[in-house]
């Protein structure tokens, strides 16, 4: 909801909220995944992500990551992606190894990540 309300304030963020992630095969809705708002003054961007727990570790997250890393990089407004996970979450941290993001650094509970379009395969 509040990414609608700020939608409403500045159309220019469409793009740069929630996608809803959907399985072709099954018609539905899986997980949804997107920016944490529109780039920054560097051009960085943060993504997350969450998945229907039954849609873990089949490689919808990786796919859909790649998919919006790649519109991402078409923009030509954003240079760096970063993304943040809990360590008790490895998972998600495969996810963002899969898509080349490399370790900024951790702290006890976090570890943080970072993709320079030089990195993307």
């Amino acid at each position: 909801m509040q990414h609608l309300h700020a939608l409403k304030e500045d159309p220019a963020l469409l793009y740069w909220g929630v996608w809803l992630v959907k399985r072709k095969a099954a018609d539905k809705i899986i997980g949804d995944m997107g920016f944490k708002g529109r780039p920054d003054e560097n051009k960085t961007a943060e993504v997350g992500y969450g998945f229907l727990e039954s849609c873990w570790n089949k490689g919808y997250a990786t796919e859909a990551l790649a998919a919006l890393l790649n519109w991402a990089k078409r923009t030509a407004e954003v240079e760096k992606v970063i993304a943040e996970t809990r360590l008790d979450n490895p998972a998600s941290m495969r996810v963002l190894e899969k898509v080349n993001m490399k370790k900024e650094k951790q702290t006890e509970s976090m570890l943080y990540r970072e993709l320079d379009w030089e990195d993307i395969h």
